[in-house]
């Protein structure tokens, strides 16, 4: 007599953990994927010394004729990539990528350029940066700079020669990440430059430059998996 009610528990039991399952799947779905990362990496193909993103990021192509994922993200013209960058110790040289964003001086010897992002992002924009003088990066409700500031973060020179590695030869040679909360969807973000520097690793909605899941999602997925496992627990005890 007990062997339908066995079977209907079993049942159950299969039911809630596919159920679990799903809903974790959906969870790391859903953290993966909430950031958008450019790290101009081929963008650059070595024909020159720098070339334009163009629409690398945006359909289209770099000025090398290089096609790299639509990302919806539009550069200004005078955002630009080299390779062999005028430092050291590129934030993702390890893993074997190559490409860092640098701005040329535009008609008014200003170093500055944009982000044109239509589809919109919020909650954060990090990125890595190594610059020689200060600078800032704003970002704005509308495209092309226009709407509202959501966030302006002023950056400071990073050049500090005692952590310079020996393989640096240029003005500035150390990276760090940072990053800018804001509140609001965000469509557009402005990069300057006082002088040599460049950018690495923009991400957008999320506050790690290369978009790995932030500390409050490693803490839901792992107690989302602990209360998972303790609910299987109790219904084996109470099946036994």
């Amino acid at each position: 007599m007990s062997r339908p009610s066995q079977v209907g528990d079993m049942i159950l039991r299969t039911k809630s953990l596919l159920a679990a399952a799903a809903a974790f799947s959906c969870l790391l779905a859903s953290t993966a994927g909430a950031a958008v990362v450019m790290d101009f990496t081929g963008v650059n193909t070595g024909s020159n010394p720098a070339t334009p993103i163009g629409g690398f990021y945006d359909g289209g192509v770099s000025g090398d004729g290089a096609s790299g994922p639509n990302l919806g993200a539009e550069f200004g013209g005078n955002a630009i990539v080299v390779n062999d960058y005028n430092g050291c110790c590129e934030p993702d040289s390890k893993e074997g990528k190559k490409g860092v964003m640098t701005i040329a001086p535009n008609q008014f010897g200003d170093r500055i350029t944009f982000m044109n992002f239509a589809a919109g992002f919020d909650h954060a924009f990090a990125f890595d940066y190594s610059a020689y003088c200060a600078t800032f990066v704003e970002i704005t409700s509308g495209l092309d700079g226009t709407g509202d500031i959501l966030a302006h973060v002023q950056l400071f020179p990073d050049t500090i020669p005692a952590i310079c590695g020996p393989d640096a030869t240029g003005f500035y040679c150390n990276w760090l990440s940072t990053s800018v909360s804001f509140q609001g969807t965000a469509h557009s973000v402005f990069l300057a430059l006082g002088g040599n520097g460049g950018f690495d690793r923009l991400t957008l909605g999320s506050t790690v430059a290369g978009g790995l899941p932030e500390p409050g999602s490693w803490v839901l997925m792992i107690g989302g998996f602990g209360l998972a496992g303790a609910t299987l627990r109790r219904r084996r005890a109470l099946a036994a």
